[in-house]
């Protein structure tokens, strides 16, 4: 993800660079979207742009996002992204961007901001792209009986967490 007014050519390269790789992108439309175009969208289509992204990002196994070109609407989704402890790339051209500066001191585990040349692209993405893969969140579904799903529900509500975060809190506690 990237701002719309930004190096659309750069971001192609990124996209076709994942693409190849095997990723599945599903913001392949940001090269398509025109910042004109924006204007003329009604409240409603942007709302519902907006829930579509914070749907795209839940479901992401990681987010990269090109910051060359500042942008809010590219900070909140970032922040959003680092919020649902998905793996985020922050990628920044090395003679032109700038490291956003809420970002320049932050240390969280899973955020690595990387500088790039046309030149170096590639290597600097197949470097982001295996330190995510070993970050990456792995999911997995289980059917479980009525009593066994009410009771996680019933225990879950109870801690004022998740059903996930119940059960990974157990298997942390069983490992420790």
């Amino acid at each position: 993800m990237g701002s719309l007014l930004g190096d659309q050519v750069g971001y192609g390269t990124i996209v076709d660079y994942l693409e190849r790789c095997g990723h599945r992108l599903v913001t392949r439309h940001y090269l398509e979207k025109k910042p004109e175009k924006l204007e003329s969208e009604s409240p409603a289509d942007a709302e519902l742009f907006c829930k579509q992204v914070y749907t795209w990002i839940s479901q992401a196994d990681f987010v990269v996002f090109e910051v060359s070109t500042p942008c809010v609407e590219v900070g909140y989704d970032l922040s959003v992204a680092l919020n649902k402890s998905k793996p985020v790339l922050v990628l920044y051209k090395q003679k032109t961007g700038v490291v956003p500066y809420g970002l320049k001191g932050l240390q969280v585990e899973k955020l690595q901001l990387a500088s790039y040349t046309d030149e170096n692209l590639a290597a600097v993405l197949q470097h982001g792209l295996d330190w995510a893969s070993e970050l990456a969140d792995i999911r997995f579904n289980f059917p479980l009986d009525a009593t066994t799903a009410a009771y996680l529900a019933v225990m879950a509500q109870k801690k004022g967490v998740s059903r996930a975060a119940y059960l990974r809190q157990l298997l942390e506690k069983d490992m420790s």
